[in-house]
Protein backbone atom coordinates (compact mmCIF):
# COMPACT_ATOMS: atom_id res chain seq x y z
CA UNK A 1 0.00 0.00 0.00
CA UNK A 2 3.22 2.13 0.54
CA UNK A 3 4.55 1.81 -2.90
CA UNK A 4 1.00 2.46 -4.39
CA UNK A 5 0.89 5.87 -2.85
CA UNK A 6 4.22 6.46 -3.34
CA UNK A 7 3.22 6.05 -7.18
CA UNK A 8 -0.38 6.64 -7.12
CA UNK A 9 -0.01 9.86 -4.75
CA UNK A 10 2.30 12.44 -7.38
CA UNK A 11 1.14 11.13 -10.50
CA UNK A 12 -2.39 11.94 -9.79
CA UNK A 13 -1.30 15.47 -8.99
CA UNK A 14 0.71 15.60 -11.82
CA UNK A 15 -1.91 14.65 -13.87
CA UNK A 16 -4.47 16.82 -12.48
CA UNK A 17 -2.25 19.64 -10.92
CA UNK A 18 0.40 20.41 -13.43
CA UNK A 19 -1.09 19.12 -16.35
CA UNK A 20 -4.54 19.80 -16.33
CA UNK A 21 -4.50 23.08 -14.01
CA UNK A 22 -1.71 24.88 -16.91
CA UNK A 23 -2.69 27.91 -18.11
CA UNK A 24 -4.20 27.41 -21.42
CA UNK A 25 -2.03 29.89 -22.98
CA UNK A 26 1.00 27.60 -22.52
CA UNK A 27 -0.73 24.23 -22.84
CA UNK A 28 -3.85 23.99 -25.05
CA UNK A 29 -6.64 21.55 -24.70
CA UNK A 30 -5.64 18.89 -27.56
CA UNK A 31 -2.10 19.40 -26.28
CA UNK A 32 -3.15 18.28 -22.75
CA UNK A 33 -4.94 15.14 -24.03
CA UNK A 34 -2.19 13.96 -25.81
CA UNK A 35 0.41 14.57 -22.66
CA UNK A 36 -2.26 12.17 -20.34
CA UNK A 37 -2.56 9.46 -22.59
CA UNK A 38 1.46 9.44 -22.92
CA UNK A 39 1.25 9.80 -18.86
CA UNK A 40 -1.49 7.15 -18.60
CA UNK A 41 0.80 4.82 -20.77
CA UNK A 42 4.04 5.06 -18.29
CA UNK A 43 1.99 4.63 -15.18
CA UNK A 44 0.24 1.62 -16.53
CA UNK A 45 3.72 -0.44 -17.56
CA UNK A 46 4.88 0.87 -14.12
CA UNK A 47 1.53 -0.67 -12.06
CA UNK A 48 1.46 -3.86 -14.49
CA UNK A 49 4.92 -5.01 -13.62
CA UNK A 50 4.08 -4.12 -9.64
CA UNK A 51 1.23 -6.38 -10.18
CA UNK A 52 3.25 -9.29 -11.76
CA UNK A 53 6.18 -8.91 -9.12
CA UNK A 54 3.45 -8.55 -6.17
CA UNK A 55 1.48 -11.36 -7.49
CA UNK A 56 3.82 -14.04 -8.63
CA UNK A 57 4.79 -17.02 -6.68
CA UNK A 58 8.67 -16.35 -6.13
CA UNK A 59 9.56 -20.09 -6.13
CA UNK A 60 8.42 -21.25 -2.35
CA UNK A 61 10.54 -24.61 -1.29
CA UNK A 62 7.46 -26.94 -0.31
CA UNK A 63 8.02 -27.84 3.81
CA UNK A 64 8.68 -31.57 3.87
CA UNK A 65 7.04 -31.10 7.50
CA UNK A 66 4.21 -29.94 6.30
CA UNK A 67 3.33 -32.40 3.18
CA UNK A 68 4.65 -35.64 5.31
CA UNK A 69 4.72 -35.64 9.16
CA UNK A 70 6.46 -39.12 9.08
CA UNK A 71 9.04 -38.67 5.87
CA UNK A 72 12.17 -39.61 6.83
CA UNK A 73 14.79 -36.20 6.40
CA UNK A 74 18.02 -37.20 4.38
CA UNK A 75 21.23 -36.25 6.26
CA UNK A 76 23.10 -33.09 5.43
CA UNK A 77 26.38 -34.16 5.71
CA UNK A 78 25.97 -37.46 3.72
CA UNK A 79 24.04 -35.08 0.56
CA UNK A 80 25.68 -33.11 -1.80
CA UNK A 81 25.41 -31.66 -5.14
CA UNK A 82 28.00 -31.48 -7.75
CA UNK A 83 28.64 -29.89 -11.01
CA UNK A 84 28.99 -31.16 -14.68
CA UNK A 85 32.60 -31.65 -15.52
CA UNK A 86 32.25 -30.71 -19.44
CA UNK A 87 30.07 -28.49 -21.41
CA UNK A 88 28.67 -31.83 -23.87
CA UNK A 89 27.60 -33.55 -20.54
CA UNK A 90 25.53 -30.48 -19.39
CA UNK A 91 24.32 -29.72 -23.10
CA UNK A 92 22.87 -33.59 -23.29
CA UNK A 93 21.33 -33.21 -19.97
CA UNK A 94 19.57 -30.28 -20.93
CA UNK A 95 18.59 -31.58 -24.33
CA UNK A 96 17.23 -34.69 -22.59
CA UNK A 97 15.21 -32.03 -20.04
CA UNK A 98 13.17 -30.81 -22.97
CA UNK A 99 15.23 -26.86 -22.33
CA UNK A 100 15.94 -25.51 -25.77
CA UNK A 101 15.77 -21.90 -25.66
CA UNK A 102 19.66 -20.33 -25.16
CA UNK A 103 18.35 -17.49 -22.35
CA UNK A 104 16.29 -20.76 -20.68
CA UNK A 105 19.77 -22.72 -20.67
CA UNK A 106 21.51 -19.13 -19.22
CA UNK A 107 18.84 -19.29 -16.21
CA UNK A 108 17.92 -22.78 -15.51
CA UNK A 109 18.54 -24.53 -12.42
CA UNK A 110 18.80 -27.75 -13.80
CA UNK A 111 22.42 -27.23 -13.77
CA UNK A 112 23.99 -29.49 -11.43
CA UNK A 113 23.58 -32.98 -10.50
CA UNK A 114 22.31 -34.53 -6.86
CA UNK A 115 24.51 -36.98 -5.75
CA UNK A 116 25.15 -38.71 -2.31
CA UNK A 117 27.92 -38.90 0.42
CA UNK A 118 31.34 -38.91 -0.56
CA UNK A 119 31.90 -42.42 0.63
CA UNK A 120 29.81 -45.53 0.47
CA UNK A 121 27.40 -46.43 3.20
CA UNK A 122 24.30 -48.73 3.61
CA UNK A 123 21.00 -47.50 3.41
CA UNK A 124 17.82 -49.02 5.43
CA UNK A 125 17.42 -51.43 2.89
CA UNK A 126 21.03 -52.37 2.87
CA UNK A 127 21.92 -51.31 -0.15
CA UNK A 128 25.50 -49.88 -1.20
CA UNK A 129 24.62 -46.21 -1.77
CA UNK A 130 25.96 -43.92 -4.78
CA UNK A 131 29.42 -41.89 -3.70
CA UNK A 132 31.09 -39.25 -5.46
CA UNK A 133 34.60 -39.82 -7.20
CA UNK A 134 37.24 -37.82 -5.63
CA UNK A 135 38.08 -36.08 -8.31
CA UNK A 136 34.77 -34.43 -8.70
CA UNK A 137 34.41 -31.20 -7.22
CA UNK A 138 31.18 -31.02 -4.59
CA UNK A 139 29.39 -28.98 -2.57
CA UNK A 140 27.29 -30.01 0.34
CA UNK A 141 23.64 -28.82 0.55
CA UNK A 142 22.39 -26.80 3.26
CA UNK A 143 19.56 -28.08 5.02
CA UNK A 144 17.17 -25.89 6.67
CA UNK A 145 15.46 -26.88 10.00
CA UNK A 146 12.55 -24.47 9.92
CA UNK A 147 11.05 -26.10 7.03
CA UNK A 148 12.67 -29.53 7.94
CA UNK A 149 14.52 -30.37 4.05
CA UNK A 150 17.08 -30.19 2.00
CA UNK A 151 17.45 -26.91 -0.06
CA UNK A 152 19.05 -27.31 -3.97
CA UNK A 153 21.84 -24.97 -4.64
CA UNK A 154 20.93 -21.19 -4.41
CA UNK A 155 18.00 -21.54 -1.63
CA UNK A 156 17.56 -19.38 0.87
CA UNK A 157 15.07 -18.84 4.37
CA UNK A 158 13.48 -15.96 3.97
CA UNK A 159 13.03 -15.20 7.88
CA UNK A 160 10.10 -12.75 6.90
CA UNK A 161 8.53 -14.88 5.14
CA UNK A 162 9.05 -18.35 6.81
CA UNK A 163 9.69 -20.02 3.58
CA UNK A 164 12.76 -21.52 1.68
CA UNK A 165 13.11 -18.93 -1.79
CA UNK A 166 14.76 -20.57 -5.11
CA UNK A 167 17.76 -18.35 -6.16
CA UNK A 168 16.54 -15.90 -2.94
CA UNK A 169 17.53 -12.38 -4.29
CA UNK A 170 15.87 -10.47 -1.16
CA UNK A 171 12.40 -9.80 0.74
CA UNK A 172 11.35 -6.62 -0.47
CA UNK A 173 8.67 -4.73 1.60
CA UNK A 174 7.95 -2.89 -0.94
CA UNK A 175 6.24 -4.85 -2.80
CA UNK A 176 5.25 -7.21 -0.07
CA UNK A 177 6.85 -10.81 -1.07
CA UNK A 178 10.31 -12.24 -1.33
CA UNK A 179 12.08 -11.86 -5.03
CA UNK A 180 13.46 -14.77 -6.12
CA UNK A 181 13.63 -17.91 -9.09
CA UNK A 182 9.81 -16.87 -10.67
CA UNK A 183 9.66 -12.89 -10.00
CA UNK A 184 13.23 -11.86 -10.10
CA UNK A 185 13.12 -10.21 -13.53
CA UNK A 186 9.51 -8.59 -13.01
CA UNK A 187 11.47 -7.13 -10.14
CA UNK A 188 13.95 -5.43 -12.37
CA UNK A 189 11.40 -4.35 -14.84
CA UNK A 190 9.30 -2.90 -12.14
CA UNK A 191 12.82 -1.11 -10.94
CA UNK A 192 13.10 0.02 -14.44
CA UNK A 193 9.63 1.36 -15.34
CA UNK A 194 8.95 3.03 -12.37
CA UNK A 195 11.76 4.79 -13.05
CA UNK A 196 11.34 5.50 -16.33
CA UNK A 197 7.65 6.97 -15.19
CA UNK A 198 9.87 8.74 -12.37
CA UNK A 199 11.79 10.32 -15.77
CA UNK A 200 8.64 10.71 -17.32
CA UNK A 201 7.03 13.05 -14.36
CA UNK A 202 10.41 14.78 -13.92
CA UNK A 203 10.20 16.10 -17.35
CA UNK A 204 6.47 17.30 -17.29
CA UNK A 205 7.14 18.96 -14.54
CA UNK A 206 10.59 20.54 -15.44
CA UNK A 207 8.84 21.52 -18.80
CA UNK A 208 6.08 23.07 -16.80
CA UNK A 209 8.61 24.84 -14.55
CA UNK A 210 9.86 26.56 -17.33
CA UNK A 211 6.92 28.03 -19.10
CA UNK A 212 5.25 28.68 -16.35
CA UNK A 213 7.86 30.58 -14.53
CA UNK A 214 5.66 33.36 -14.04
CA UNK A 215 3.14 31.27 -11.86
CA UNK A 216 5.93 32.26 -9.09
CA UNK A 217 4.95 35.75 -9.30
CA UNK A 218 1.19 35.49 -9.36
CA UNK A 219 -0.40 35.00 -5.75
CA UNK A 220 -3.11 33.11 -7.34
CA UNK A 221 -0.89 30.31 -8.75
CA UNK A 222 1.02 29.49 -5.51
CA UNK A 223 -0.84 26.04 -5.14
CA UNK A 224 0.16 25.01 -8.44
CA UNK A 225 3.71 26.49 -8.49
CA UNK A 226 4.51 24.53 -5.07
CA UNK A 227 2.94 21.20 -6.27
CA UNK A 228 4.66 21.33 -9.80
CA UNK A 229 7.81 21.96 -7.66
CA UNK A 230 7.42 19.29 -4.86
CA UNK A 231 7.00 16.76 -7.68
CA UNK A 232 9.62 17.63 -9.58
CA UNK A 233 12.01 17.09 -6.76
CA UNK A 234 10.53 13.81 -5.65
CA UNK A 235 10.54 12.53 -9.21
CA UNK A 236 14.42 13.33 -9.65
CA UNK A 237 14.71 11.58 -6.77
CA UNK A 238 12.74 8.72 -6.79
CA UNK A 239 13.35 8.48 -10.54
CA UNK A 240 17.11 8.91 -10.82
CA UNK A 241 17.30 5.86 -7.59
CA UNK A 242 15.07 3.72 -9.39
CA UNK A 243 16.82 4.08 -12.70
CA UNK A 244 20.73 3.39 -10.34
CA UNK A 245 19.09 0.50 -8.77
CA UNK A 246 17.93 -1.47 -11.94
CA UNK A 247 20.98 -0.54 -14.16
CA UNK A 248 22.89 -2.12 -11.07
CA UNK A 249 20.47 -5.03 -10.73
CA UNK A 250 20.63 -5.85 -15.30
CA UNK A 251 24.59 -4.68 -15.57
CA UNK A 252 26.27 -5.75 -12.24
CA UNK A 253 23.99 -9.02 -11.33
CA UNK A 254 21.37 -10.03 -13.84
CA UNK A 255 23.56 -10.48 -16.76
CA UNK A 256 26.12 -11.92 -14.38
CA UNK A 257 23.25 -14.24 -13.47
CA UNK A 258 23.83 -13.38 -9.65
CA UNK A 259 21.27 -12.89 -7.16
CA UNK A 260 21.66 -9.85 -4.50
CA UNK A 261 22.21 -12.56 -1.78
CA UNK A 262 24.80 -14.24 -3.54
CA UNK A 263 26.65 -11.19 -4.33
CA UNK A 264 26.29 -10.25 -0.39
CA UNK A 265 27.01 -13.82 0.76
CA UNK A 266 29.96 -14.77 -1.58
CA UNK A 267 27.92 -18.04 -2.06
CA UNK A 268 27.30 -20.42 -5.27
CA UNK A 269 28.29 -18.14 -8.77
CA UNK A 270 29.59 -15.43 -6.31
CA UNK A 271 31.78 -17.78 -4.77
CA UNK A 272 35.13 -18.34 -6.40
CA UNK A 273 34.96 -22.44 -6.22
CA UNK A 274 32.12 -21.93 -8.96
CA UNK A 275 33.56 -19.35 -11.28
CA UNK A 276 33.77 -21.85 -13.84
CA UNK A 277 31.11 -23.39 -13.11
CA UNK A 278 28.91 -20.63 -13.34
CA UNK A 279 31.31 -19.67 -16.78
CA UNK A 280 30.10 -22.95 -18.40
CA UNK A 281 26.71 -21.63 -20.41
CA UNK A 282 27.51 -17.68 -19.53
CA UNK A 283 27.61 -17.15 -23.06
CA UNK A 284 25.36 -19.35 -24.77
CA UNK A 285 22.76 -16.55 -24.89
CA UNK A 286 23.86 -13.15 -26.54
CA UNK A 287 23.54 -9.83 -24.21
CA UNK A 288 20.21 -8.70 -25.96
CA UNK A 289 18.56 -11.60 -25.14
CA UNK A 290 19.67 -11.59 -21.82
CA UNK A 291 18.43 -7.98 -21.28
CA UNK A 292 15.16 -8.07 -22.70
CA UNK A 293 14.76 -11.76 -20.55
CA UNK A 294 15.45 -9.29 -17.37
CA UNK A 295 13.52 -6.22 -18.40
CA UNK A 296 10.05 -8.71 -18.83
CA UNK A 297 9.91 -9.50 -22.05
CA UNK A 298 11.65 -12.57 -22.59
CA UNK A 299 10.45 -16.53 -22.21
CA UNK A 300 9.21 -18.15 -19.15
CA UNK A 301 12.67 -19.97 -17.62
CA UNK A 302 11.74 -23.45 -18.04
CA UNK A 303 10.85 -24.73 -13.97
CA UNK A 304 12.40 -27.35 -12.11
Amino acid sequence: MVSLAAILGPSALTLFVVIWMCQESVLDVPSKIALTIFYLISLFMCLRNFYKVSFTEPGILPSMRKNNSSVKFADPIRDYYVEYLSKAELAETMRQRGVRESVDKYYNLKKFKYMQTSAPFLNDNQEVQPFIEPKKKHNKLSYCTTCEHLRPPRSFHCSQCGVCIEVHDHHCPWVGTCIGYRNLKYFIAFLFWTGMHGLVTFSICLTMEILCSSCWKDPNQAFYAYTMRTILIYSAFVGGCLLTFASYQVCSLGLRNVASNEDIRHRWNGHKRNRRYAKLYRKESGCCARFTYIIGFGQEVDEV
